[in-house]
């Protein structure tokens, strides 16, 4: 899905997945907080995610007059791994992707510690 919208006027949206969600993202232009499950993101331009999410309630905040320009690719477990070949590949990814999600979360802990030490 690709998105450019500025709104007139704040945007706050709550939204509940009730199934696993594998999502690639990228914001080109714009600024975007979410919450979920006690963890934040605040997402700025050149800023990519990689999430996992299933049966969680997100809320997410854009302000207005700032232009949101976003690229985001979701897709369910199931889809993703269609793109695999067989079982063998099938398991590669499934390893490759939790991993990819717990290096995302480190690397994001220990920014937000450096920011908060420099504070």
């Amino acid at each position: 899905m690709l998105t450019d919208i500025t709104y007139h006027q704040d945007m706050k949206l709550q939204i509940q997945e009730s199934c696993q969600l594998f999502e690639l993202s990228y914001c080109v232009s714009g600024e975007i907080h979410c919450d979920w499950n006690s963890k934040n993101s605040h997402t700025l331009s050149q800023t990519e995610n990689v999430l996992f999410l299933e049966d969680v309630r997100v809320c997410e905040e854009k302000k207005a007059g700032i232009r949101n320009q976003l690229l985001e690719v979701r897709f369910t477990p199931d889809e993703l791994l269609r793109y695999a070949e067989d079982v063998k590949e099938q398991r590669k990814w499934r390893l490759g992707s939790s991993i990819i999600a717990e290096t995302l979360t480190s690397i994001r802990t220990r920014l937000r510690f450096k920011d908060a030490y420099r504070k």
